[in-house]
Formats: C-alpha cells, structure tokens, sequence
C-alpha cells in the first residue's frame, strides 16, 4: 500500500525533516531537465522494477548529492492532466493504492524513500542504485533514417 506521511516512524520524519534540503519534489518528474554530463552523473532515473511513485523525487535528491544545483523557470510552464496516474487528493490515492497493491507491485515506500535520502545526507553523495549497464548501453539498437 502507497504509504501516507503519518505512516512514516516518527524517527524517519525527524530525520528525514533534517536532511531535507527545498527541493520542488511536487511533481518533479513532469518535467526534468539537466545537462547530458550531470544525467550520466546520477546515472539516469533508478531503474528498479517497482511502480514508479517517488522515482522522480529520488533523482532529484542524487542530484543534489551529486553536487547538481535546481533552478527555478519564471515562465509558466503547461501541465497536460493525465486521465490515469497519480491524483493528489485523498480518493485519488486511494484508488491508486488499490490498483498497485492489486495488480502486487512492489514500490517505494514514504520510509524507505525517507531512508534513502538521510543515507545520502549522511554520506554527502548520491546512492548507486543503477548497474554500470544502466540505460540501453549494452543494446544494440536499430538505426533508421529517414529523409523527407
């Protein structure tokens, strides 16, 4: 099940209160822009075979630990609303969880993610969650090109 914040040992939230640095975690994965060198840095999204709630979240913490700063966009940027996916509100989680949990696919916990981010504080550096193969860097993919 999708775990609440309340849900999170009060040892976890405190640490995790302390740990945290303002990062615009609301979201984030909607749009996610770095340079070319600082994706290869962080090793791109962790590619755990889980369902994908807190991925983009994460990825912005190893970003931090890896030294790679935010930047706030004055512009107004367009959100195009999804029909399925994560919804915000109180029934929207709910019938998310029940989904997940449903079809019995794993995913990161609000404690687990929490853990993850006081590691990487305590240690100042982002984790490894990625193999050195991360990507398609061991496919072969078929080239095609097109001329019009």
């Amino acid at each position: 099940m999708i775990a609440t914040v309340a849900a999170v040992p009060a040892r976890i939230r405190r640490l995790l209160d302390r740990a945290s640095v303002r990062l615009h975690t609301n979201a984030c994965g909607d749009f996610t822009l770095m340079a070319k060198e600082d994706w290869f840095r962080v090793e791109g999204y962790p590619e755990l075979p889980i369902f994908s709630l807190h991925i983009d979240s994460l990825l912005l913490y190893q970003a931090h630990y890896a030294g790679i700063g935010e930047a706030y966009l004055r512009e107004e940027v367009f959100h195009i609303e999804h029909e399925s996916g994560f919804k915000p509100d109180e029934e929207g989680r709910r019938l998310l969880a029940d989904w997940v949990d449903g079809a019995g696919i794993p995913q990161i916990t609000n404690a687990q993610f929490a853990e993850w981010v006081v590691t990487m504080k305590r240690q100042s550096a982002p984790l490894p969650f990625n193999e050195a193969n991360w990507g398609f860097a061991d496919a072969v993919l078929d080239e095609h090109r097109f001329t019009v």
